[in-house]
Parts: C-alpha cells; structure tokens; sequence
C-alpha cells in the first residue's frame, strides 16, 4: 500500500534515483539521447542536497521510492506577490494512472498555501503533452508565459498557473 511522507536528508541519493528514471522514462524521444546521457542519479541528486527536504514531499510503494514533489517560491520577476512554484513533480511510469499524481499536486498545493502562497505555477516542456493534460485536469491553465531551457539544445517550456 503505498505511503506518503515528508522528506528527509538522507533520502536525498533515492530522490536522484527516482529523479533520473523518471526523466528517462518521461523525456525519452522529447530531449536529444546525446543530452539525457549526461545525465546520472547522482547528478540528479545535487539538485535535491541543496533543497530544504521539509518542502519535498515523497510517495513509497512498498518501501521503494516511486514518486515526489517538490515545491518553492516563484523565481520570475513577473510573478504576482504570494506565487509559489511546483519546482518538480515526477511519478515513475509504474505508478502513474493510480491517483497519486492527484495526491502529489493536492499536497504541492497545501503546502504552499500553508507557507502564504496563493497561487502556483510549474514550468512544462512544451513537447510533454501527456504532463500539459495533466495539470489541465486539475485545475491548471497556460499563462501565455514560455522561456527557453537548454535540455541538450533549445526546448520550449510554457508555464502553467492555478489559484490556489
């Protein structure tokens, strides 16, 4: 039965893990193989060493790692006051389809709104349709907002935004 928990400091080399297989199961085919071969659990997990583990939230199934969250302050300039980001949502393919990307985006939400927050955006690869349909069903729009990313080469991101 799968358990949802705040993360800890030394979840942090798992949380690579899961990062990295999530990225190749998801970006396979949308970002250059050249680019997504630089890539290794360990690198992924310097991103989350430097994180504070209380805004990262983390799904098990079965005392396996299988998903998390994670969320922070909105960093673009525009952003109205008291806008957080979802910094990263992953779910490994073997978990999706089960209502715990719904569990994972609810507890993004009431977190940040406990922190003050009133709404919240995430940034999406604009070739990620199967993640655009998701936030779109719940609750999440296009803002008209795009940048570019450098995956490996130019990628398209468009940010999507919830009140929240």
């Amino acid at each position: 039965m799968p358990t949802f928990r705040t993360a800890r400091a030394a979840d942090v080399p798992a949380i690579g893990k899961l990062h990295y297989d999530a990225w190749m199961e998801t970006y396979r085919g949308l970002l250059s193989e050249d680019y997504l071969a630089t890539l290794s659990p360990e690198r992924m997990a310097t991103i989350f060493a430097r994180r504070a583990p209380a805004n990262l939230y983390l799904l098990e199934d079965g005392g396996e790692l299988s998903g998390f969250v994670l969320v922070g302050h909105g960093r673009e300039a525009d952003l109205p006051p008291r806008t957080g980001e979802l910094c990263g949502i992953y779910l490994l393919a073997a978990s999706q389809g089960q209502g715990h990307g719904k569990t994972l985006l609810d507890w993004a939400e009431n977190r940040l709104r406990g922190l003050g927050y009133r709404r919240m955006i995430a940034w999406v690869l604009a070739t990620n349709k199967k993640a655009i349909g998701f936030y779109e069903a719940m609750g999440m729009h296009p803002d008209g907002k795009t940048q570019f990313a450098n995956l490996g080469g130019p990628a398209m991101e468009i940010r999507m935004v919830k009140e929240i």
